[in-house]
């Protein structure tokens, strides 16, 4: 809830003053083999992915869970060139840190998509289906990569 009134906040703002605006949508590629683990697993490798976004956002982002899988980072004052490159760190980081479960870990990769206001809408609810529109690609176009559209 706090992203959603944060994100009507921020979108207000940057139509208002001009800033750039983007919204990132990241979630776990493949879930189906993570879901397939133990039950235990599937908040171990979340919390992970969570102390990572963590780790690589500014303090003015803000980050959260966004729904069962995903993750949302809203990044004011960040044109798409800085989301794209926030969003590859990402990735990265999740890509060489096999998350630890039980006695063994699972690698895992993710995808991203991204929109970059004032190239895409300023409106909230347009922002928040851009940027999941462009996960749903990235995932079906072979996961483990960042797009925009």
């Amino acid at each position: 809830r706090h992203l959603e009134d944060e994100l009507v906040r921020a979108t207000a703002s940057a139509g208002r003053h001009h800033h750039p605006l983007c919204l990132v949508v990241t979630a776990p590629d493949d879930w189906d083999r993570v879901a397939r683990l133990p039950h235990d697993a599937q908040p171990i490798v979340l919390r992970e992915i969570a102390v990572l976004i963590g780790s690589i956002r500014r303090t003015e982002d803000i980050a959260a869970r966004w729904d069962a899988s995903r993750f949302a980072v809203l990044l004011p004052m960040v044109g798409a060139y800085g989301a794209l490159a926030f969003a590859e760190r990402l990735l990265a980081v999740v890509t060489v840190a096999p998350i630890p479960i039980g006695t063994g870990s699972i690698a895992v990769t993710m995808s991203a998509g991204f929109v970059a206001y004032p190239d895409g809408e300023a409106d909230p609810n347009r922002l928040v289906a851009s940027a999941e529109a462009a996960l749903v690609l990235a995932e079906a176009s072979g996961g483990n990569q960042v797009l925009s559209i």
